[in-house]
This record gives structure tokens, sequence and C-alpha cells, in this order.
């Protein structure tokens, strides 16, 4: 992605963090061209490329500490149908359409899908209101271990424009996620809370081998909700054929209580449980938990939510953003050479490199970067521990650019013999790539200034902190003929994970 005069500021942040890749968009950037120039592409490029999400069943949505939002805001949601729109026609990702996973009500009618949701990852949307401004993430939840993917974000922060505060502010609640504590049902709604608890229910009975349940209601004293649920549930749970009433008390196998526990004042924890009427451990005891609100009686009142599958309204169309310019250079890429090669000499048969099969000190590796237009192109190298140093791919001691036309490649081996760099725990290779009508400046007198990795001492400590100071202050300057990739190699704790830009 293109930047005008900002680009730097992004490669000072990075450098600044010594080997963590540049994630934040820069001020100044409205968070529609950060989703349009920025997430959508990266999206895009590694669920349907990564060995690790391609084909992989996904979901896009809103989240709030690592958990579907229940009541995002109406920015969010916009983003994400934006996501989800991209992401629809980009051919090998797995995207499930909407409801959420969460969403099962059952009344006993119909049929009861008891399945597990099939997503292996989520791609959430966080974003923190800061008065006029925010902060957007987008992050990748695997589900199998219930844990951020390493490597796999990209933040956002700035001013947010008027129509953007206006949906910040408004809240859209997902009935689907209803019943959780941050949305609660209301005392109003009964049958909805007791379908919902009934399905919980009805798939845990169903997963037992227990058959013939009669069952009979246990009356809660002096809960009028907890007792009106208990009922509800046991008609509905009649109607799906989980089990059939007793008749009579003797007769019954199980017994279907409830109770509510007060939280705080107007919130309550309902409970509703299937338990043998007498120990026997050959009949099931299972139990499902809602929350509601008491006290008010008025239903909440429906909204237009994305897992419903509808948006808020779009934002007004943006103010045409400035052009973008001509340099390009397309995400680097990591390859393997059948043989070793050296610095200007890594033509030939190469194959794409999965992370868990990347050897740091395996000498076949290469960086490949690909230009689509003309183009003068640096490349650097950052280790964490050591600092950082120019890449030689015309050769030793050379700090001329090497410049590329549109289609044209370039290759680079990552261990050369005489680069120092076969012990890295963290490597991040930088491209920085100028117009060729952008003449000598600041920021080219800067990237000249670095050692070589022809065996040189990396820049590190005090100095590269000067360099980058350097770095912020020649940004002014840089003009909109700039651009940069990173890739970077975490090598750690026996598995290697690569995040590009």
């Amino acid at each position: 992605m293109t930047r005008k005069q900002t680009g730097p500021l992004w490669l000072a942040t990075m450098l600044l963090l010594l080997n963590s890749l540049p994630l934040t968009a820069v001020a100044g950037e409205r968070v529609d061209q950060w989703l349009d120039s920025d997430i959508e592409p990266w999206l895009s490029e590694q669920l349907a490329t990564h060995p690790r999400f391609k084909g992989q069943p996904l979901r896009v949505v809103v989240m709030q500490d690592a958990e579907p939002d229940p009541s995002p805001d109406g920015l969010s949601l916009w983003a994400v149908q934006r996501i989800n729109d991209r992401l629809a026609t980009v051919a090998g990702i797995h995207l499930l359409a909407a409801p959420a996973e969460t969403e099962r009500g059952y009344d006993g009618s119909g049929r009861l899908d008891c399945r597990p949701s099939p997503a292996r990852y989520l791609v959430g949307l966080e974003s923190q209101i800061q008065g006029s401004g925010a902060r957007i993430q987008v992050r990748i939840l695997d589900l199998d271990d219930r844990s951020w993917v390493p490597g796999f974000a990209r933040t956002w922060h700035g001013k947010l424009e008027p129509a953007q505060r206006r949906l910040a502010g408004e809240r859209y609640p997902v009935e689907a996620l209803r019943g959780q504590r941050d949305l609660p049902f209301a005392a109003a709604q009964p049958d909805l809370l007791a379908s919902r608890l009934a399905a919980d229910l009805a798939c845990a009975l169903r997963a037992h081998p227990a058959e013939n349940l009669k069952a009979r209601v246990v009356p809660a004293a002096n809960d009028p909700l907890a007792a009106a649920t208990a009922e509800l549930v046991a008609n509905y749970l009649t109607r799906a054929g989980s089990l059939r009433p007793a008749q009579g008390n003797a007769t019954a196998n199980v017994l279907i209580s409830s109770e509510t526990h007060e939280l705080e004042t107007g919130l309550r924890q309902l409970w509703v449980s299937v338990r043998p009427a007498e120990p026997d451990q050959e009949l099931p005891s299972v139990a499902a938990a809602t929350y509601v609100r008491v006290g008010d009686t008025t239903p909440p009142p429906a909204a237009p939510t994305m897992l419903a599958g509808a948006a808020p309204a779009p934002l007004p169309a943006p103010v045409p953003a400035q052009p973008l310019a001509s340099v390009r250079i397309e995400p680097l890429r990591l390859l393997r050479m059948d043989k070793p090669c050296e610095p200007g000499r890594c033509a030939g048969n190469a194959e794409l490199v999965r992370p868990d099969e990347v050897d740091l000190l395996d000498p076949r590796l290469v960086v490949e970067l690909t230009s689509g237009a003309d183009s003068d192109v640096y490349l650097l190298a950052l280790r964490s521990g050591r600092g950082l140093v120019q890449m030689t791919p015309a050769g030793c001691n050379v700090s001329a650019a090497i410049r590329l036309s549109p289609g044209q490649g370039l290759r680079h081996p990552l261990f050369p013999a005489n680069a120092g760099l076969g012990d890295a725990d963290k490597l991040t290779v930088f491209a920085v790539a100028f117009g060729v009508d952008q003449g000598p400046g600041d920021l080219r007198d800067l990237i000249q200034q670095l050692p070589s990795d022809c065996g040189s001492r990396a820049l590190n400590g005090a100095a590269l902190e000067r360099w980058n100071r350097s770095l912020v202050r020649a940004s002014a300057g840089a003009g909109p003929g700039f651009q940069w990739r990173g890739l970077r190699l975490d090598f750690g704790a026996g598995e290697t994970h690569v995040a590009r830009r």
C-alpha cells in the first residue's frame, strides 16, 4: 500500500519496535481507506493462499474480549460488512454466512441442529471509541485452541468523520447472542428465553443414551420467573420428543427444576436442569443457563444486525482520496531454491515455502519481490538483538538501489554466507521502493548510510535510535512516490511463524 508522506513513519515505528511488523495505520488515513487499501487486500491474500487458512471455514465478526460482541456498534458492523463483501468474491476462502454459531432457539417444532459450528477461525474486528477518534484492530482467532494467531493483526487509529462517529455511537443488539450477561433477555420474553434453554437441553439430552424419560416439573416457590420458565421448557422438550410428562409423581424418572440467582440489581442468572428423580447413573443430568433483566416489562426493541442479515445504513460516500503514487511492489514472498545462490544470482527453479517448513539455517531460502512500476528498490534486514543492515543484491559495498521495471522481480538470499544472520530468532526483511522520478533526498540518504550485510556491524542501540529519529524527520519530504513491504520470520518454540505486509 502506498501512502503519501506517512510511509516512513510506518517504517520508523517498525524499526523502533525492533522486529515487530508495522501493523498500525498512521493517523490521517480514513478508516474506509484503511479497509480498502490494507485490510481487505491483506485478508484476501492471507486467507486464500496461506496454508493455515486456505479452504478453512471461517466467519468475520465484531469481537469483544475474544468473543463475538453481543451488542456491537454500527461502525464496526459497517466495517465487517465491507470485509465480508470483499472476501465473498475471493476464490479459496471458505466464508461462512450468518447466523452466529451460538444462535439457537427451539420450541419443540421443526428440526434442531445440534452440530457444532464448522468454523475453525474467526476474523475478529474490535473497536475502541475514544472521543472523536477510534482504535480498530483486526485479528484472527483460532477456535481450536481459542487463541489469537500470532503475526496476523492490523490496527488503525485516527479521527472519525461525523457520519462515522454517529455510527460508532449506535448499538445493534445481536439477537442470536441474546442471553449473555452483556445482552440479557427481558423478563417480558419468557417464551424466547425458554426456547433458548430448551435448545441447549434438547441437544444435551440427545447426546445421552437414556430413553423413555418421564419428567415432572418441580415448582419454584416464590419465584414466578423460574416457575414459568420451567413449565415452558418442559412443554418444548415434550413437543420435541426429548421426554414425556409423567402420569404421576411416582412414575417420573427425571425432574425439571429451575432457579434464579441475583447477580446485581435487576440482573439475574436463570438455570433450568433435567436431573434423575432418584440417584441413577444411567439417567441424564444436564443443565442450561441464561441471563435475564428483571424489573423492565418492556421487551427490548428489535434492531437490525449484521448477524441477522441486515447492516446499518452505509456511510456517506467519502471524499475522493488523493491518487496513489505510481510506485507499487507486491507483497514479499519466501522461496526455497533448488540450491544455495549468491546475491544477484538467484534465478532458476524455486518453491513457495510453508512457514512450518522453514529452517533458520537453510541457505536455499530467498526473499522475492516483484515491482508493478518503474521503481528503485532497497532491501533492509532487521535482526532481533543485532540491528539493521542494508542487504546487497547488487554486491557487497554497493549501496545504490536496484532499479526494477514493471513486472520485473528480484530475489535475494536470506542467509548469504557473508551476512552473519544465521543465528537470528527473529528476522524482518523490508523492501523500500521509490519512484524513479524521485531524486535524491534525506530518506534515500538515510537508507544508503546503513551498513551492508557483508559482515559489517549492524546499526543498533543508540545509533539505531538516532537513525530512527532522523527517519521520522525525513518523512515530511518523502513525497508520494514511496512504498515499503515487510516480511518477518519468527523462529521460536519449535515453530516458525511468517508475517507479511
